[in-house]
């Protein structure tokens, strides 16, 4: 007999899913919204980390995370066996270590403004851009159009706001 043998794939679950699974190409291995993954003990930048196990060599043709529908899932991957993937970046990490490190030097914002006209080519109505607060003053720095600044302060429940972008 010839012992079987697996590997894995991780999922850092960065968006806080609730559940994940592994939905792949090849509907013999997962059909949607694919197999449940098996939530680890560890976590990376405090987030937990999921697990899939196949045998070793098994093809997919392609595969994504999601967290068991449409509303929620990741763009076509390529199956990585052993690195770790988080969803917030977009990346594949090597190991649990390299993913320490680079989640934790990530920024994740808890403020968001939005607009409703597109500005200087940025679309920020669809995205929402980040504020990072400083103390009572929450602010995103548009360094990509090296624009300014534009800042927030809540007084009584009402926003205060300036804006250095041309006025």
């Amino acid at each position: 007999s010839v012992p079987v043998e697996y590997e894995y794939v991780y999922l850092i679950n960065t968006n806080d899913w609730e559940k994940a699974y592994i939905y792949t190409w090849n509907s013999e291995v997962a059909g949607w919204p694919g197999a449940a993954m098996t939530k680890e003990a560890e976590q990376i930048a405090g987030k937990d980390v999921y697990s899939y196990k196949v045998v070793k060599g098994t093809t997919f043709g392609g595969m994504n995370f999601n967290c068991g529908g449409d509303e929620c899932k990741t763009g076509d991957l390529t199956w990585q066996a052993g690195k770790y993937y988080a969803h917030s970046t977009g990346e594949w990490y090597a190991d649990a270590a390299t993913a320490e490190a680079a989640l934790a030097a990530v920024v994740t914002y808890d403020y968001y403004i939005a607009g409703t006209e597109n500005l200087t080519g940025y679309n920020w109505k669809e995205n929402g851009l980040g504020m990072e607060k400083d103390g009572d003053v929450y602010k995103h720095t548009f360094t990509e159009l090296n624009a300014g600044i534009y800042e927030c302060k809540i007084t009584a429940g009402d926003w205060e706001h300036q804006w250095n972008y041309n006025n």
